[in-house]
């Protein structure tokens, strides 16, 4: 499955203060205070986490599989786009505030990303990030029954997982898991809400729950992202993504 916003202050100064931000001029009365931050989507959001990357994944209405990426970073205090808009492809149930697990629906909110790449891929999309090179055994563990449920699990190569079958194989979803990054959604789980939800290659047709991207500007996203700035990822309507 597939597919996703990132941290700091609305709108607001650049800067630290109002009062840091102004400065007296020597031999003169007057002050110099901090242009205002441009607005944009980012600084719109009301939560963007605490770090200073953000993707946000913005569609027109909640029943269509089309939707558009940005990235966002924060700079001196203010939120500026990093890179896009693409076009990306979302659930072929288009957005859900309450998914729940097959219903092919992408989950709206915001959700940290997690810190380790996966990839079919032998070459990593990102030096600065862990990533693990998928291979026959390698599961994502998408039975609500089981103790393991969203997570990666790896089983001997020729073995079929103790868990359910409408598990993904990983490794054999070419050339959609070629390399991916995981939407942190409903993790640690809480009942059957979904699992495996990536950011991912191709957008040839609508996901089972995913975001995903061409392949170019897939790797272009992925290998802009650091662990250390803390990405998010926002997913949601366009009239409706400022409330997360």
């Amino acid at each position: 499955m597939v597919a996703v916003l990132l941290a700091g202050a609305v709108g607001g100064w650049c800067g630290a203060s109002a009062a840091s931000a102004a400065a007296s001029r020597s031999g003169g009365g007057r002050s110099l205070v901090a242009a205002p931050c441009a607005r944009n989507l980012a600084t719109h959001l009301r939560d963007r986490g605490p770090g200073s990357e953000l993707i946000t994944v913005t569609a027109t209405r909640y029943r269509t599989t089309w939707a558009t990426l940005s990235t966002w970073q924060r700079r001196g205090g203010c939120w500026t786009r990093a890179l896009g808009p693409f076009r990306a492809r979302i659930g072929r149930s288009g957005l859900n505030n309450d998914r729940h697990e097959g219903d092919g629906s992408t989950p709206t909110g915001l959700y940290a990303l997690g810190r380790v790449l996966y990839g079919i891929d032998p070459a990593s999309p990102n030096p600065q990030y862990r990533y693990h090179h998928l291979v026959c055994g390698d599961w994502w563990d998408e039975d609500p029954a089981s103790a393991h449920y969203n997570s990666f699990e790896h089983v001997p190569c020729g073995n079929e997982p103790s868990w359910g079958p409408e598990s993904e194989a990983l490794w054999t979803e070419a050339p959609a898991y070629d390399d991916f990054a995981v939407v942190e959604f409903n993790s640690p789980p809480h009942g059957p809400r979904g699992s495996g939800i990536f950011l991912h290659d191709g957008i040839d047709a609508p996901t089972s729950g995913c975001v995903s991207l061409s392949p170019s500007d897939l790797g272009a996203v992925l290998g802009w992202l650091r662990t250390s700035r803390h990405p998010r990822i926002a997913i949601g309507t366009v009239s409706e993504i400022r409330r997360f």
